[in-house]
């Protein structure tokens, strides 16, 4: 990825990606490991959707860009609660 398209990720982060982020992408644009968003969506904390449902193939998971953001601002809510509890 180029140093213009990370600048512009960090003003509009979602751009880039289309409609709904991989697995992979999710990953990278939050600097973890794509078994860590898997371990996100199996404790259902993540919600996810399948876009071969029904079709007898693998599951090919998407991750939508509102159940990001909604996730993103619970974690942050938490963590700023927590640091006003010490």
């Amino acid at each position: 990825m180029k140093d213009e398209q990370r600048k512009a990720m960090k003003d509009e982060p979602y751009r880039f990606y289309g409609r709904h982020l991989s697995r992979e992408q999710l990953a990278e644009h939050w600097g973890c490991s794509v078994r860590k968003i898997d371990r996100l969506r199996k404790l259902r904390l993540l919600p996810w959707i399948d876009l071969n449902a029904g079709k007898g193939q693998k599951p090919l998971v998407r991750l939508r860009h509102q159940d990001i953001i909604e996730f993103e601002q619970a974690h942050i809510m938490n963590v700023k609660k927590s640091k006003e509890t010490k």
